[in-house]
């Protein structure tokens, strides 16, 4: 065991320093957890068959912040995905669903070239009256990351308490 001497002169300079240095290795510690969390929302994104393209699989991302690390997916409907779409609300815009409709239903002989304009609007009408569900990645994802961050934070405080 090591120990340090510290005079009630220098107090509170050395626990500023110490709290510091636990800050500095949380914020490791949650940029390593934030960056496992974008493989587990990775997984349930496949699991859960979202996306056709790829390109919301590949907007997961974890980067530092000066209070720890953020875990996010940067598509530009992410929010839609995991919060769902009330019903009764603006839009969707047609164009996305044309091209997903031209990818998947036209692609595959479902439907021709010409009837995919008609079908993407009765899906978009869908949509507008019927709202979509929330598919809660982040919320699952974070649900399964946040033991493992509190377990390890326990730990490694714990751990430089000894040193």
């Amino acid at each position: 065991m090591s120990a340090i001497e510290i005079r009630a002169v220098g107090f509170s300079a050395a626990i500023r320093a110490r709290m510091r240095e636990d800050t500095a290795a949380l914020r490791k510690l949650a940029l390593d957890v934030a960056l496992e969390g974008v493989n587990v929302a990775s997984k349930l994104t496949r699991d859960k068959g979202i996306g056709d393209q790829g390109f919301y699989l590949a907007s997961w991302g974890a980067q530092a912040v000066p209070t720890g690390a953020v875990l996010e997916n940067t598509a530009p409907y992410a929010g839609i995905i995991e919060h769902g779409r009330r019903p009764n609300r603006p839009g969707p815009p047609l164009a996305p669903i044309l091209g997903w409709v031209m990818r998947k239903l036209v692609r595959s002989g479902e439907i021709t070239e010409a009837e995919a304009p008609g079908v993407a609007y009765v899906i978009r009408r869908h949509i507008h009256e019927n709202g979509t569900a929330p598919r809660n990645i982040l919320r699952l994802t974070v649900g399964r990351i946040q033991p493992r961050f509190q377990r390890a934070a326990i730990a490694l405080l714990r751990a430089r308490s000894r040193a």
